[in-house]
């Protein structure tokens, strides 16, 4: 269920880019499970914490544009809620402080 989410989230993030960007944005969420696999263990405890801080950043953005996207898709004369972006930026904190915490 969280891999359709995420496909469909990237799905909606991506329709508007083209090609080329696409292609690069997918070939890199393909290989970084990849990444992160081969270099479990491997890292010491300081690249860790930078690498958590890299995927909060990556996670902000996403909710960044998810919330361009949004305000795109809105009707016209229709603001977007605070309270939608409140709820994703929630959820990258919680998401970053739950990897943090079970690392």
């Amino acid at each position: 269920m969280h891999a359709l989410a995420e496909g469909v989230a990237v799905g909606a993030l991506l329709r508007s880019q083209p090609r080329r960007q696409m292609a690069g944005a997918l070939a890199a969420m393909g290989l970084g499970p990849a990444a992160g696999a081969v270099s479990a263990g491997l890292l010491p405890a300081a690249a860790e914490a930078v690498l958590v801080a890299l995927v909060a950043g990556v996670l902000a953005q996403a909710a960044r544009m998810s919330g361009k996207v949004a305000a795109h898709l809105a009707a016209p004369g229709r603001l977007l809620g605070v309270r939608p972006v409140a709820a994703g930026l929630a959820a990258v904190a919680v998401t970053t402080l739950a990897v943090l915490l079970a690392g």
